[in-house]
């Protein structure tokens, strides 16, 4: 019988494990991506490559993104005691990318040879609402695989071409970072014959730390893709757009072109593919670019007051006479539970309540501004969901369903969005938001 084509399709990539590490961050550099380390109490486990450089040199050298164990960073410090003419100076560039740091340690590395580590954006991370598929990052692994083949002594005869090939494979749209799922991942190792043995994956340090400040500030967070470029989950960039451009304004008499501009912008990352990222200052530019065109109008109507509570604990309470004077300052919709008297709301419920009211707020009952409006609540509601304590999230999908019936109803829409209204008319006897009345107003809604 011939010898199978494949040798590795058996093979098991190894996980990382955090039993018995901490993670740490560096608290004078608390805004910083790179300035964490994973530890147990006898030593080191995995850092950022940023630590293997002179502090002086990290704020200067162009340095990509990628992990390194303890036994790495040692043999990168005896690097400049091997290495015949080291200086800083002429030699920081072979720190600056996974392939030159790979090739340094294999040639002066004392018999150390580089490892890989995947980092996984984990599906679980504190919890997540509903289970999903972890993720890895489409640039890494087109840097992996080069990199892996090689290592078992199956190098292609073009690296940097198949590198390449494979990203643009995984990362069609160049205006996303895309991710794939693990499955998805052990195909691909297998269509390339990669001994995943060879691989570790690790759940990103810096997607758990930005959790677990998104759970207390209701802030999104940035992550470092292979390249050391910010970016932001997709939906947690259309969260972040969306506090910058909507939320804290009045629309009451803004015209619709401005309306219809500014939820078209923000609408049109909804359509990406699920699990994509997008870089931090492609947000940013966005933003800056409607402020510049709209300069007249943010400049006037965006508040400076911290009206989403960001600096609050998600946990805090608020009264709920001060939820009813914010809404009727910005001619929001207020919210009102049936059978629940609530003299105080926690600031994680605050929030959500304000995101959709800010949503209807914006669109005004203006039928030509429906297109988008199902896929911004979603968005901004799932990249809201950390804050939200676990057993509360099945409701708050309910509020927001309730709130896009009302929005729906308005704009006239019920026969073309029937699913979403029928959802309304089966469970009006245990909704969770008030119905409407006559008025076209929630109840508590002050009268203009």
């Amino acid at each position: 019988m011939s010898e199978p084509t494949h040798k590795n399709d058996d093979t098991k990539w190894k996980v990382f494990s955090m039993s018995g590490k901490t993670l740490g961050k560096d608290p004078k550099y608390r805004n910083s991506l790179t300035n964490w380390v994973i530890s147990d109490d006898k030593s080191l486990q995995l850092l950022p490559i940023h630590y293997a450089l002179p502090e002086d040199i990290r704020k200067t050298q162009k340095i990509d993104y990628f992990l390194i164990d303890y036994d790495e960073f040692r043999a990168a410090e005896q690097v400049e005691s091997h290495f015949p003419g080291f200086t800083w100076k002429t030699c920081a560039d072979f720190f600056g990318t996974f392939e030159t740091f790979a090739k340094m340690l294999k040639m002066f590395g004392g018999g150390v040879q580089k490892k890989f580590y995947l980092r996984v954006i984990s599906a679980n991370v504190m919890g997540d609402e509903q289970p999903g598929d972890s993720r890895v990052f489409a640039d890494e692994v087109a840097i992996m695989i080069p990199f892996l083949r090689e290592q078992q002594g199956m190098p292609f005869e073009n690296a940097a071409d198949e590198q390449e090939n494979i990203f643009k494979r995984l990362n069609p749209l160049e205006q996303f970072v895309s991710t794939i799922t693990l499955n998805d991942l052990e195909k691909l190792l297998k269509e390339y014959d990669v001994d995943k043995s060879l691989l570790t994956l690790v759940d990103d340090p810096v997607h758990v730390i930005g959790w677990r400040s998104l759970e207390m500030t209701g802030t999104p967070f940035k992550i470092l893709n292979a390249f050391s470029t910010p970016m932001l989950d997709k939906k947690q960039a259309i969260l972040y757009m969306f506090q910058h451009l909507v939320c804290g304004v009045n629309w009451e008499g803004v015209s619709l072109s401005v309306r219809s501009h500014t939820i078209g912008v923000i609408g049109s990352c909804t359509l990406g593919p699920s699990g994509d990222y997008m870089a931090f200052h492609t947000v940013v530019n966005l933003i800056v670019l409607m402020n510049r065109d709209s300069s007249n109008f943010h400049n006037g109507k965006k508040t400076k007051v911290d009206i989403l509570y960001h600096s609050q604990s998600a946990n805090n309470l608020v009264g709920y006479d001060e939820y009813k004077e914010l809404a009727a300052a910005f001619n929001l919709p207020v919210y009102v539970f049936v059978n629940m008297n609530l003299p105080a709301l926690p600031v994680w419920m605050l929030r959500a309540l304000l995101t959709l009211g800010w949503l209807h707020s914006i669109v005004q009952n203006d039928v030509k501004l429906h297109d988008f409006v199902a896929g911004i609540a979603e968005a901004t509601i799932t990249a809201l969901m950390a804050t939200i304590p676990r057993v509360d999230r099945k409701f708050i999908r309910d509020v927001q369903q309730e709130a896009l019936s009302y929005m729906f109803e308005q704009l006239e829409l019920k026969k073309e969005h029937g699913n979403v209204l029928d959802v309304h008319t089966q469970q009006q006897e245990e909704k969770s938001v008030e119905k409407p009345g006559k008025n076209g107003k929630h109840t508590g809604q002050n009268d203009k």
